[in-house]
């Protein structure tokens, strides 16, 4: 076993605080390594979205999109409604240059009843990406709110 996970191990042994707890104060610290560890460690105890969006944002923050996709996967199942997860999960399929499947979470974000700014912005960087200039387009003229016209110009700009 390495220094680091030995170290991580050691502190979970010694500690007497919550798992739960150390985790996001690692998490607060922006060590990744340390707060990925306790939340899977938490994940033990309590099966909930959060313990696994915060893991797959701690898999992003350490590079590995694909193990935070599947953490976002799981907490999408627990909290369908939770616009966060969708956008940082869509952010992680288009890293991993999966389009299509970004797409998908896209379609389902869309359905839920907030009107967000960032899902809008990710559908129109989905667009771009499979450069369907003339849906993007399309899309943006037959929006009738203030965020079509803050996007129509930056949606110009990829034709």
């Amino acid at each position: 076993m390495n220094n680091k996970k030995q170290n991580v191990c050691q502190e979970n042994l010694n500690s007497d605080q919550n798992v739960l707890e150390k985790a996001f104060e690692h998490y607060q610290k922006n060590d990744y390594e340390k707060a990925e560890h306790f939340f899977a460690l938490a994940l033990e105890e309590y099966d909930n979205a959060e313990i696994h969006y915060y893991r797959g944002k701690s898999f992003l923050n350490l590079g590995k999109p694909l193990a935070a996709v599947g953490c976002f996967e799981r907490a999408k199942e627990t909290a369908p409604e939770n616009q966060d997860i969708y956008i940082d999960g869509i952010n992680a399929l288009l890293q991993l240059n999966f389009p299509d499947r970004a797409l998908k979470w896209i379609e389902d974000a869309m359905q839920l009843k907030t009107k967000s700014k960032k899902l809008f912005a990710l559908k129109v960087r989905w667009f771009h990406r499979k450069a369907l200039q003339s849906e993007i387009r399309f899309f943006i003229i037959n929006r009738n709110d203030k965020r079509s016209n803050i996007l129509k110009c930056n949606a110009w700009r990829f034709g």
